[in-house]
Parts: C-alpha cells; sequence; structure tokens
C-alpha cells in the first residue's frame, strides 16, 4: 500500500478497500426488506409487508450518508498510515481527474 498514489486526496486503492462491503449493503437492505415482510409487527398490517419506493430511497439515503463516513474515516487512517511509513512529503500525489 505503500506505493499506492494519492488522488484527489484519496488512495487509488479506496475502492479495493470499499469493494467487500458493497455487496455486504445490499445484502443488508434485502434482509430489511425480507424481515419487515415476515415481522409479527407487521402482520396486523399487510400494506406495510411491501415498503414504498420512498421508504425504501430514504433507507438508501441513510446507508449512503453511513457508507460516506466510512469511506472518508478509512481514507483518512489510511493515509495516516501510509504517510507515516513513506515520511512527511514522500507520497506520489496525482490531481483528481
Amino acid at each position: 500500500m505503500l506505493d499506492t498514489a494519492i488522488i484527489g486526496g484519496g488512495l487509488a486503492r479506496m475502492p479495493d478497500v470499499q469493494m467487500p462491503f458493497r455487496d455486504f449493503i445490499h445484502a443488508l437492505l434485502d434482509d430489511v426488506v425480507a424481515f419487515n415482510r415476515t415481522s409479527c409487527a407487521l402482520s396486523n398490517f399487510p400494506g406495510e409487508h411491501h415498503l414504498s419506493k420512498d421508504h425504501v430511497q430514504t433507507i438508501l439515503r441513510d446507508i449512503a450518508a453511513a457508507w460516506r463516513d466510512f469511506s472518508l474515516g478509512a481514507n483518512r487512517r489510511l493515509l495516516a498510515r501510509a504517510e507515516a511509513a513513506a515520511g512527511p512529503g514522500n507520497l506520489l500525489l496525482t490531481p483528481a481527474s
């Protein structure tokens, strides 16, 4: 990782760090929706067994905010480690395209 370029303030390999979580996020949303369809609490409200598009969009916005926080935090930690290992001013900086 120490030879990884910095592009626009982020590690070029950040997508590699994020990749395992992409499938997890989709699986989590699918599980939430499936649970809501079978929840005892909802058995008296059959209209709520299928989430509306607006409700799903709200959930996805919340997940996106958490995803952004995770990505920014991971990027900060990885940049700090790379900079500490390479020494200040020794990282390859590339402007964002």
